[in-house]
């Protein structure tokens, strides 16, 4: 029916600028439509094209610039493995030195708490579709994260361990503060050591350490502990006994004056007094003694940490 109906026509004037007369154009409908499809099928297929040559231009300029990244990105990879691997090495000479240490101050080695803690494999997680990368990159960002994983468990471990050894290593300080180490006076010179001495008539123990020195120098306490005693005391004359504990007590003698009273809390190098010739003494000097449980120890066998070899023998 539509094939028998009759093209229509569309007349179209209009008047040339340089001549007078009025001209017409006659069109069928269906050419007009041939027409308006054929430009706008010229026009689709001109913009796909288009945008076909401008997607591949920058497709290209982008796949460009992800390589270029992704060489930066592996090179950083690698260069972040490297720091790792070399933070490994540091740790595990931390690891070494850590066993050494806990090995001198008689504590479980590192792999026992290791054990104990129950710290083993690895347990990360790849959040990342590893199709999307090649098998040479996603093997070197499993290892990164596997060294990574370790390196976490060892710093764990060896935060752990350094404050046991801390720990251990105060309770010994503050034990050795209690130990005397020190000389109780700075000048002086040695008049008699300890040991077995010859008297007028026979020989005679000399329990402790004579220093001379003068008449007012100052003496220091040579470990921390409690004054027991700040009295006079037979022939050591004014004399002063410091309780340390564990039993282990020193004995200051032939003072001249005190700066301590019965009771009071001492520091290793604390003024206590001042040299003297009080009691049985033939001119200022300080007798020294160190007991461990009532026995009289060499005195010279607990000066550590400033030797008596500097002090004049006579």
């Amino acid at each position: 029916m539509l094939g028998l109906m009759k093209d229509k026509k569309f007349r179209l004037l209009y008047f040339p600028e340089s001549q007078s007369e009025m001209r017409e154009i006659i069109v069928s409908r269906n050419r007009l439509v041939f027409m308006l499809t054929a430009v706008i099928c010229f026009l689709f297929i001109t913009m796909t094209g288009l945008g076909i040559l401008f997607s591949t231009y920058t497709g290209d300029e982008r796949l460009a610039e992800l390589n270029t990244e992704n060489g930066i990105l592996r090179s950083k990879i690698l260069s972040i493995g490297q720091r790792v691997k070399n933070i490994e090495n540091e740790i595990n000479t931390l690891h070494t030195k850590d066993s050494e240490l806990r090995l001198v101050s008689n504590l479980p080695d590192v792999e026992d708490m290791l054990k104990d803690a129950g710290i083993g494999g690895s347990d990360f997680q790849i959040d990342y579709n590893p199709d999307l990368i090649s098998s040479d990159a996603d093997e070197l960002i499993r290892s990164n994260l596997r060294n990574l994983d370790k390196l976490e468990a060892s710093l764990s471990l060896e935060m752990q361990s350094y404050s046991e050894l801390q720990n251990q290593i105060n309770s010994r300080m503050n034990q050795v503060n209690y130990i005397p180490s020190i000389c109780p006076i700075k000048v002086g010179r040695v008049t008699d050591r300890f040991g077995v001495r010859k008297s007028f008539r026979s020989w005679k123990a000399h329990t402790g350490l004579d220093i001379a020195s003068r008449w007012g120098t100052p003496v220091y306490v040579t470990a921390d502990g409690v004054v027991e005693t700040a009295t006079w005391r037979g022939g050591y004359g004014k004399s002063i006994i410091v309780d340390h504990g564990n039993g282990v007590k020193t004995l200051y003698g032939h003072l001249s004056s005190y700066h301590v009273r019965n009771g009071q809390k001492v520091k290793r190098n604390q003024k206590i007094a001042e040299v003297g010739s009080t009691g049985l003494s033939t001119g200022p000097h300080l007798h020294y003694e160190v007991r461990v449980n009532d026995i009289c120890q060499n005195p010279e066998l607990y000066i550590f940490f400033d030797m008596i070899s500097y002090l004049e023998v006579r």
